[in-house]
């Protein structure tokens, strides 16, 4: 009699852990597309592709990731993104080097136009940080980027840049890890664009020099 009243026990434990886990929805959660630089900005005749960035192991799949501890990271199996790191940040980096005007054209690699210009990137880190940093402060988003600039024809890096973007997060919950994130991402791509730039803005004036 006593194991029956167990196994009923154990089985309405079962039960109700069920239903607590079916009651839990999946959320997912994108970043938008960064604003474009606010002064006079550079224009040129150059295609651009982007290639799809590369990611380590922790980031191959869309769970966000946060951090206990320098040392221990978890996942939130219920947040997640709308796509993994690597598809997500190329997509945005896409559609914001394409908001700057910067290059006339801008694809998805490989391009169906010549391009003059490959983008290539790896994703460092795309997580949270739950516990006290170095400044006393709890809860950061960070992100980090290495990305490399490609000179189709000549098949050389013309630029290339590890950048890194810690933003604190207001609210203390998932929505405002997201909304740090996409503070993040925005100042981490304008930094390239001031790069990249730089670079287009060289060329071109070398370009003109050779004319004459």
């Amino acid at each position: 009699m006593r194991c029956q009243q167990v196994a009923r026990l154990v089985l309405l434990a079962a039960l109700l852990c069920t239903a607590c886990a079916s009651s839990l929805k999946t959320r997912y959660y994108t970043l938008r597309t960064p604003q474009a630089p606010a002064t006079e900005a550079l224009t040129t005749h150059f295609t651009l592709q982007v290639d799809r960035f590369e990611a380590p192991d922790l980031l191959l799949d869309n769970r966000m990731v946060y951090y206990t501890s320098p040392t221990e990271l978890n996942f939130h199996e219920y947040h997640r993104w709308s796509s993994d790191p690597g598809d997500l940040l190329s997509e945005v980096a896409m559609k914001f080097f394409a908001k700057t005007g910067l290059f006339q054209q801008v694809y998805v690699y490989p391009a169906p136009v010549k391009a003059d210009y490959t983008l290539r990137g790896r994703v460092l880190d795309l997580s949270e940080l739950k516990y006290e940093t170095g400044g006393g402060k709890s809860g950061e988003a960070r992100l980090g980027l290495k990305l490399d600039l490609l000179q189709v024809q000549q098949n050389k890096v013309v630029w290339s840049a590890r950048l890194e973007q810690t933003v604190p997060i207001q609210g203390g919950n998932v929505q405002g890890a997201v909304e740090a994130m996409n503070i993040a991402a925005e100042r981490l791509l304008q930094n390239a664009y001031g790069g990249i730039s730089q670079v287009l803005e060289h060329e071109i004036a070398q370009k003109q020099q050779q004319a004459h």
